[in-house]
């Protein structure tokens, strides 16, 4: 766990094997839990002056790749359950993406989705800070920049990847005070978390069948934490109590993650999101 005054790069440190398993030819995820208006995304990108989980990642992948192997980005954001390719130049028409893998361990990928090659750091988090910009955000009472999407960057290198992704918030209607298009938002996230919920809950308790197909959401992570990757989930915690009920939520899903048997166990950490900005 890490407390209220750690850096980004503490977190990071407990998880750059990923990045080096990837770069060797492996695959890894990292997956930002939490409350809405936790630290999710703060956590995921950082500043200037503290870098978040993506770049950190992205540095380390490079680093440790081969020379003569590029690193190939994509990013794209689960709106409404409609996945939208979020490096695609803009006027460009939308592809239609659709996610494929996820089952029986192994992990999924997004056919279709765009892939930049990024030859250096900087070229890539310009392209990772464009895909940000791009996404669903709206403001509500418990956040003034709420995301309204999952977002999932990939970054490949040879035959490894590397999946981040940033979860929009879990969050209750009436204290976040949405109402019409953003309602239906809230809805669609709380439902695709729901469904992530069971997946973990089938991995913990060893069932044959696990609901992947229950959403796309639930598809794309599955594999990562059915045992198809290495993966960290890093669940971030609101100061304070006014969302007490999402933060209690949230450590229930951390503790879920925990038990998954050690086949197809992650790693988990989790923390105030205060801690690394939130």
């Amino acid at each position: 766990a890490f407390g209220p005054d750690a850096k980004t790069a503490e977190v990071f440190a407990s998880m750059r094997a990923l990045a080096r398993h990837a770069a060797a030819g492996g695959s890894a995820a990292a997956v930002a839990y939490g409350p809405s208006g936790s630290g999710k995304s703060y956590t995921m990108q950082g500043t200037l002056a503290d870098q978040g989980l993506i770049p950190r990642a992205a540095a380390e992948l490079l680093g440790a790749a081969p020379a003569d192997s590029p690193v190939k980005l994509s990013m794209v954001e689960l709106h409404n359950e409609a996945l939208n390719d979020l490096l695609l130049p803009r006027g460009s028409a939308a592809q239609a993406l659709e996610v494929r893998g996820g089952a029986s361990g192994a992990m999924a990928t997004v056919e279709g989705a765009r892939e930049v090659v990024g030859t250096t750091l900087v070229s890539i988090l310009a392209a990772v800070r464009g895909g940000y910009q791009r996404c669903q955000v709206a403001s509500t009472r418990t956040n003034a920049s709420s995301s309204r999407s999952h977002v999932i960057v990939t970054l490949k290198v040879g035959g490894g990847q590397l999946m981040l992704v940033d979860l929009a918030g879990l969050e209750r209607v009436k204290r976040s005070g949405v109402e019409g298009a953003h309602l239906r938002e809230t809805q669609s996230i709380n439902r695709s978390l729901t469904s992530l919920s069971d997946v973990v809950d089938a991995l913990r308790k060893g069932q044959a069948h696990v609901p992947v197909r229950n959403s796309r959401l639930a598809r794309l992570i599955a594999g990562a934490l059915g045992g198809g990757s290495e993966t960290a989930v890093v669940v971030c915690l609101p100061p304070g109590g006014a969302t007490c009920d999402e933060a209690v939520a949230a450590l229930i899903f951390a503790e879920k993650v925990r038990r998954i048997p050690a086949a197809r166990a992650p790693a988990a950490a989790h923390g105030d999101a205060a801690a690394v900005g939130g």
